[in-house]
């Protein structure tokens, strides 16, 4: 995504879809795709799965990838 002319709702769009990406590889995969320590990888599954403009879906994946890494 662009970082200029862009609105901020893209830009919290595209920070979702990113962790979005790394809560898959982390679930499916138990890949780390994100330089993000735990706590910090937390807070953001936390708040994107908050977050209602993501699809339910994606949100509950989002938090099945939280589950797993908090044990």
């Amino acid at each position: 995504m662009r970082s200029e002319g862009e609105r901020a709702e893209d830009r919290t769009m595209g920070s979702r879809l990113a962790i979005a990406a790394a809560a898959a590889a982390y679930l499916f995969h138990s890949e780390r795709i994100s330089n993000h320590d735990d706590p910090a990888l937390l807070a953001a599954l936390r708040s994107a799965v908050a977050d209602d403009a993501v699809p339910a879906e994606v949100r509950i994946m989002m938090q099945m990838a939280e589950q797993k890494l908090a044990r």
